[in-house]
Formats: structure tokens, sequence, C-alpha cells
């Protein structure tokens, strides 16, 4: 029985390529049939447009599919992956014991102590999900790196042993602002908190591993080109996007909600992001890819993708908006699939904004600091008046004449500076009238 039972398990991880290939050429096909169901599509460009979603389709989530497949071997076989599962965590955390868990430390520990190590462990964990909120917000790849500077952090703490001596100290002195049933664990403050570090490294350190694992199973398999990958997608956001759109205006047609059921719909945000998705890809990644180290072609290319960038962007007023203009939106989204489908990418671009030099925005931020610096140098000298210091205070004639020089001089370095110290009278005017 159990001989049958590893010699199917063997043969469906033979299968796993087999599954992948099945499991992505159905899903290709599956996205390239709606493309028919596309209003704005030419009959004779629908067999075009198909055969290029089918194989954007197959670039894009060449990788990921391995991921589906594993998962569908997964699906069937928990009482095995359970089992192992729990025999992994049992030996990590025999592995744990053996090598940070010390008897000595823990002679005459009281009770106390162990509700003072996990209310540590509970606020350093804590604080560690706030520090990741945040850089999940700012970027996706902080997160990772967090993890790693705060686990990297706590063992170093965890190894560098002198600072336990300090921590009694400390503890023993302010041990009278404790309540009187945990005043014994002054005592054994290096200990909770040496043990509160290594907890949170080693939870800390579990989290890189299942995320370095997790991100292991969409990088597994052959790897597409660059500039092929970057293409697909913005060639799947396009038909995300004319999708979308076809669905917004029959969902109007038919139920009569107008305006209202637009923005209040979850199509106006996908419709945004996939606008946003198609403008960042387009200015960067698919630009950065099709580079061939020839000036020409190179800045040609660049072109075409800032134009895309801003006629996607040009869009994102509209999507965010509604209104009338969300049928030609949707004329102009299923336009630009078909030119992109047939390889007309410089179709879909209009002509960009021209960026601002490098060399400018730096020197305008650096005259709005040397402006602020010297209004705000001149303000203080005035107001701490240094020359009191020596029985010589200013005259108020002379204090007018500083603040007036330093105002012209600080206009002439940054003009926009009069706009920024009129909206700061403006704030306080309303603190003064609140006194």
């Amino acid at each position: 029985m159990l001989g049958l039972w590893v010699a199917e398990l063997f043969s469906a991880i033979i299968e796993l390529p087999q599954k992948r290939i099945e499991n992505l050429r159905g899903r290709a096909e599956g996205c390239a049939e709606t493309v028919k169901n596309l209003d704005g599509v030419e009959r004779d460009d629908i067999p075009i447009v198909e055969d290029s979603v089918r194989a954007a389709y197959w670039t894009y989530n060449s990788r990921a599919s391995w991921s589906t497949a594993f998962d569908g071997f997964m699906e069937g076989r928990r009482t095995f992956f359970g089992v192992l599962t729990f025999l992994l965590i049992f030996f990590g955390v025999w592995v744990v014991d053996l090598a940070f868990v010390h008897e000595e430390d823990f002679k005459d520990f009281p009770r106390q102590g162990v509700v003072v190590l996990v209310a540590l462990l509970i606020i350093a964990l804590f604080i560690h999900g706030r520090i990741l909120a945040i850089a999940s917000l700012v970027n996706v790849r902080l997160l990772d790196v967090w993890r790693i500077v705060a686990a990297t952090l706590a063992f170093c703490f965890v190894f560098q042993r002198g600072w336990r001596r300090y921590a009694i100290d400390w503890a023993m002195e302010y041990k009278g602002y404790l309540p009187a049933y945990f005043r014994v664990t002054s005592k054994y403050a290096d200990v909770c908190i040496l043990y509160a570090l290594k907890g949170f490294g080693i939870l800390v350190s579990i989290g890189v591993v299942i995320a370095v694992l997790g991100g292991l199973r969409y990088r597994v398999g052959p790897k597409e080109p660059d500039d092929a990958v970057a293409s697909a997608s913005i060639l799947l956001d396009l038909l995300n996007l004319a999708t979308l759109s076809q669905m917004v205006l029959e969902r109007e047609v038919f139920q009569g909600e107008g305006l209202r059921g637009y923005l209040t719909s979850s199509a106006r945000v996908e419709i945004l992001i996939h606008l946003e998705r198609v403008a960042q890809t387009a200015e960067g990644r698919w630009k950065k890819s099709l580079r061939v180290d020839d000036e020409v072609a190179d800045k040609a290319v660049a072109e075409i993708g800032d134009g895309i960038a801003a006629a996607a962007r040009k869009w994102k007023v509209v999507a965010a908006t509604g209104g009338e203009k969300l049928a030609d939106m949707s004329e102009a989204f299923t336009s630009a699939l078909t030119d992109a489908a047939k390889g007309n990418w410089e179709l879909l671009a209009e002509e960009a904004p021209e960026k601002e030099p490098l060399w400018r925005r730096v020197l305008r931020v650096v005259r709005h600091v040397l402006a602020l610096v010297l209004m705000a140098g001149t303000a203080c000298v005035v107001l701490l008046d240094p020359l009191s210091w020596l029985d010589r205070p200013l005259s108020p004639t002379v204090s007018s004449f500083v603040l007036m020089f330093a105002a012209i001089a600080s206009i002439s370095i940054d003009p926009t500076i009069v706009e920024r110290l009129g909206n700061a009278s403006k704030i306080n005017g309303i603190f003064g009238n609140r006194k």
C-alpha cells in the first residue's frame, strides 16, 4: 500500500511540467476568448488580437504558472503536506531549543518574568508590524529589507552580551515605578530582554524565509525575455482596460444608474490601477528593455514609451470622474489594444510633456533651501539678539533693516518664497485669533 502511494506521488511530481503547460494553455485560451466580446474590434482583426493576447498571456505568466501547478499538486495531498509541515515545525523548535535556550539563564526565574518576557515580545512584534505597514505604503520591496535589518539587529544584541549588566542596573534603579507584584523581575531584566530579542529574531527570520520561498515559487522555470514580458504586460493591461470600460458602459445602459453607478463601482478603481500600471511600465521597464545601444533607436523608443505613459495618464481624469467621455475612453482602449496587438506601438503614444532637466530641479531645490535658511537664520538672530550677551543689544532700527535686507535677498534667490511666507502668516493669524 505504501509502495503504491509513493509511486503515485512520484508519478504526480513527474507530471508537474505537463500539468503546468495544460493550465497555462487553458488560461491563455480563456483570456483570448474575451477578445470576441469586445465590440470595438473589427472582425478581421479578431484573430490577430487573439493570437497576440494568447502569446502575451503565455509570456507574462510563464514563470507564475509553475506556482499554479504546484498549488494543484498540493490541493490533493493536504494530509501529506500537513504531516510534513508538522515535522518541520517540530524539528525547528527542537533546533531552536538546543541553540538558543540555556537552563542557567532561568535559574530561580520568577513566574512574573514570563509575563514580562511575553509582553516585551508582543511590543516588539507590534512595532515591527507598524514599520512593515509604513514600508508597504512607500515601496513593497522595503518589506524584506526591513525584515532582514530587524532580524540582524536582534541577533546582534543577542550575541553581544555587554548590555546585560546595564539593563539590570537600569531596571533596579527604576523598579519603584513597577507594580509591587512585578518588582522581583528587575533582577532578571536582562533575561527577559534577551529572550524577547531571541523570540523576535526567530519569528522575523521565519518571515524572511517564508517570503523568500514564496517569491521563489514565481521564479522557477525558464525566464522569458524582459522586452517580451514588458510588452505582454502592457497588452494584457490594455485588454483589461477595454473589457472593464465596455462593462461599465453596458451596466449604465441596462441599469440606468448613470454617474452614481460608475462612481460607486469597483471597475472605476481597477481602470485607474491598470492605467497607472501601463504608464509606469511604458516609461520604465518597456523602454529600458528595448534598448539596443543605438542612440537613434533608443531615443525613438524612449519617446514612444513616454508618449504611451502620457496617453494613459490623460484618461485618468475621465476614469476618475466618469461622464459622457466614458464611451470615448472605451473606444480608445479598444483601439489601443488592436494597435498594440499589431505591434504599432507608436500609434498608442501622444506627445509627452517636456521633462524638466535634472540640473534645473536640483537648482530649484537648492534655491528653496538657501532662501529659507537665510530667512530663518536672520529671524533667529533678531529674536535671540546675540549682541545682548555683550550688553550691546540691537536697536529696533537695525533689527528692521536686517530683516528687510534678508527678505530682499531671499526673494532674489527664490521668488516663490513670498507665497510660502504668505501661507505661514495665514496660519499665524488663525492661531493668533484663538488666543
